[in-house]
């Protein structure tokens, strides 16, 4: 057995949450390897530079302690919902243009969004309230 293979066969049975929390040391990273493209660029980007603001701003003001336990908390949070976000793929159909996406599901996407839409006035008891 060559190495490739044997590499194969061990990442085969890693469990794909704990290799997502620990991409998520880049906050961003977890959520990207479990194929939610737009929530882990809204963390590396967004989140990333709203922590080190939020960081900075509060640098001074409680003795230093912010800039450890901010980001530490942030990092620790991130870890969290990678480890126990679904694994996308098949809902993020518009986001991923590489991919040659079957036309007729497209179509039935687009039919149950359609579906979802017109149901979202109603209310609970169907009287649209």
């Amino acid at each position: 057995m060559n190495t490739r293979s044997q590499l194969s066969l061990a990442f085969n049975h890693v469990d794909k949450n704990i290799v997502a929390a620990t991409l998520s040391v880049v906050p961003g990273l977890g959520h990207l390897y479990k194929q939610k493209f737009v929530h882990g660029l809204a963390l590396l980007v967004v989140g990333n530079a709203t922590t080190l603001w939020l960081t900075e701003w509060l640098a001074f003001d409680y003795f230093g302690m912010a800039v450890y336990m901010i980001p530490l908390g942030y990092v620790v949070a991130v870890m969290c919902d990678a480890y126990y976000a679904e694994r996308g793929g098949g809902k993020t159909l518009f986001v991923q243009p590489w991919k040659k996406v079957d036309p007729k599901l497209v179509a039935e996407e687009c039919k149950i969004l359609d579906g979802y839409e017109e149901s979202e006035g109603e209310g609970m008891n169907g009287d649209g309230v």
